[in-house]
């Protein structure tokens, strides 16, 4: 499925299928994921937005941080490179 709005319209894309993007809290699971994807480009489900279930808004001006779009898990796991680690 191709997504033309970035990470809302995966996001969207997901929800309109019954599911929400992927959250990775491990090194397994990212591999898990990779191997899935090959060389596929996709998107995982953190963000610097706050979200509930039913939509997601741009943090504080003040506020930084990641959030996942699956709102029970804190993102603790990070393997991003340091122009994609939210600060």
């Amino acid at each position: 499925m191709s997504t033309t709005n970035g990470w809302l319209g995966a996001r969207h894309d997901c929800f309109w299928e019954g599911g929400d993007l992927v959250s990775i809290t491990s090194e397994d699971e990212e591999k898990f994921v990779k191997k899935q994807m090959g060389d596929k480009a996709f998107w995982i489900g953190v963000s610097n937005l706050v979200c509930d279930k039913d939509w997601c808004q741009f943090f504080e001006a003040a506020e930084k941080g990641l959030t996942w779009s699956d709102t029970a898990l804190t993102p603790i796991y990070a393997n991003w490179t340091s122009s994609q680690d939210g600060r």
